[in-house]
């Protein structure tokens, strides 16, 4: 028996298919439309918008949101930083100012804060303005800090730092704790600056 050819229309179909199949697929737009920005002012059922209260881009923080004793903290606590050449005395120098949950059993920063969040302070505090410029305010939800004899209730509060003209980057949060108590404010976390 003679072999017969595929008929013309088969032979059309099976390229029509090897084509698409080969084919790439279109091409998609290069452009991303995103919806609009979101609303400014209250959030939901009238509360702050998230991040705390807010500065206009190149303007400090309301100057009302800022509790004056915060300031003077956050001043004392850079200035004794940047104060010192090494870590050892700025260890030293900053105990006034820093929370007791923030000290270990000998009295000095624990060694934990030294190694992490001090350290990482210490080296960074040149970069920051002294007399501070408050950026942003963030309250917390934390009504307590410390554990058993350094236990305190009271509130947390970010205080976002700007850093001295010229140098790059953004401002950087340090966590201020007020006692319920009415006894001043501390220090109770650096490890972002």
């Amino acid at each position: 028996m003679r072999p017969t050819s595929a008929s013309p229309i088969a032979a059309l179909a099976a390229s029509a298919c090897l084509l698409m199949a080969c084919s790439a697929p279109a091409p998609r737009p290069s452009t991303v439309t995103l919806g609009p920005p979101p609303p400014q002012g209250q959030g939901p059922y009238g509360a702050p918008p998230p991040g705390g209260v807010a500065s206009p881009p190149g303007q400090a923080v309301d100057p009302t949101a800022v509790d004056p004793s915060a300031t003077r903290l956050l001043d004392a606590f850079l200035s004794a930083l940047q104060g010192q050449r090494d870590e050892e005395a700025a260890a030293r120098a900053v105990l006034p100012f820093v929370h007791k949950s923030m000290l270990g059993p000998s009295g000095g920063l624990s060694d934990d804060v030294r190694r992490f969040s001090f350290k990482k302070a210490f080296g960074a505090a040149p970069l920051y303005a002294v007399p501070v410029v408050v950026t942003r305010v963030r309250p917390s939800s934390t009504t307590a800090i410390g554990f058993g004899p350094t236990g305190e209730r009271g509130r947390s509060v970010d205080y976002f730092v700007a850093k001295r003209p010229g140098q790059v980057g953004m401002p950087a949060p340090v966590t201020v704790f007020f006692p319920e108590s009415g006894a001043p404010p501390s220090i109770a976390y650096v490890g972002s600056l």
